[in-house]
């Protein structure tokens, strides 16, 4: 890496704007653009100006239990990406199922940790392949959506490293560009802020070279976050991180090796997922393959061997109850909604 003054260092651990990275062309760094994606390439302005895609949601990839399956979703989202000018993708979400009612439960894989790992892996390696970065989230214990901002998890060690991180040690495994830290607190202290996760498990024992930065505006301080070991502020123009961790440097609260460490980490992050892309599926794999992930969710609807009492001559008449029947749903809602495109087969 070329190296940078404090001051261009500084500048990398925060985003230049709310979907971008800070660029510096004189040290051949480029900028990075994302967006959020664990259904598809979903638009920051959640509308129908710019719409992709929907590929299943990940809790009907989980009940495929199809590791193939779901790295080839992967790539088609991956490929949406390409096709867009994103180059990291804000997915898989590999948080788990704890309650039906968590409010994004919808993204997740499975309430089982290593169903989770091994097809949140297999995604993220689906969606590499194209030349996309992929930002596993939410790190960690980040299971449900009420109270996330203040809720303060506290979790044994054993129970932390066997239930909740191991989703993402597979995500680490699988060479990830980025982890995104999640709003909630462990252990009394922010994901941002979380030391013994952030570098002494991530970065120390798994070895992990990528880029950790926060969910959307879930830093708190200067100091505790990049010491914590968080590379990146999100979303730019800096709020807690940028000049004034050259200011923290500068009054010495602050390791200038850290700075420069976090800035590395970003660079070779914004290199590697702003280089060649592919998009391998043609139009008509692609709709094909949405049909098909669609249908092996419905494990239980095919009813192999009569297993279920569904005869349709003895049906009659079936009652569709609820706002549903006049409004079907197809997905949730934040930023993981995906604006369809009408003359596609999305939504099967």
């Amino acid at each position: 890496m070329t190296n940078l003054s404090l001051d261009q260092a500084a500048s990398l651990t925060a985003g230049a704007a709310m979907w971008a990275s800070v660029a510096i062309p004189e040290a051949t760094i480029p900028a990075f653009t994302m967006s959020d994606g664990p259904m598809g390439i979903a638009s920051g302005k959640v509308d129908e100006r710019d719409i992709a895609r929907l590929s299943p949601c990940a809790t009907a990839l989980g009940a495929s239990w199809d590791v193939e399956l779901a790295r080839r979703i992967g790539t088609l989202v991956g490929q949406e990406a390409v096709g867009r000018g994103i180059d990291m993708v804000l997915a898989p979400n590999i948080n788990l199922a704890r309650s039906p009612l968590a409010g994004r439960a919808f993204e997740y894989f499975s309430e089982d940790p290593l169903l989770a790992g091994v097809l949140g892996a297999a995604w993220i390696t689906g969606l590499q392949a194209t030349g996309t970065g992929s930002c596993a989230k939410h790190l960690v214990c980040n299971d449900s959506e009420t109270a996330r901002d203040s809720v303060n998890v506290q979790v044994d060690e054993r129970t932390l490293r066997e239930v909740y991180l191991l989703p993402f040690e597979f995500a680490a495994a699988a060479g990830c560009a980025g982890m995104l830290a999640a709003y909630n607190r462990v252990n009394d202290s922010y994901c941002a802020e979380q030391h013994h996760v952030l570098t002494e498990v991530v970065k120390g024992e798994w070895g992990y070279t990528g880029t950790i930065m926060s969910d959307w505006f879930g830093t708190h301080s200067t100091v505790p976050t990049l010491a914590a070991g968080l590379d990146l502020e999100m979303p730019g123009p800096a709020r807690f991180l940028g000049a004034k961790a050259a200011d923290a440097v500068a009054t010495g609260a602050l390791e200038a090796v850290r700075v420069q460490d976090a800035a590395a980490r970003v660079a070779a992050t914004a290199r590697c997922v702003t280089g060649p892309k592919s998009q391998p599926l043609a139009p008509g794999d692609i709709s094909a393959l949405l049909v098909e992930a669609a249908a092996a969710g419905f494990v239980l609807l095919k009813n192999e061997g009569a297993m279920l009492p569904l005869d349709p001559a003895s049906l009659g008449t079936l009652a569709v109850i609820g706002p549903n029947d006049a409004a079907p749903c197809f997905q949730g809602g934040t930023f993981a909604k995906i604006s369809e495109r009408p003359d596609l087969p999305s939504h099967i």
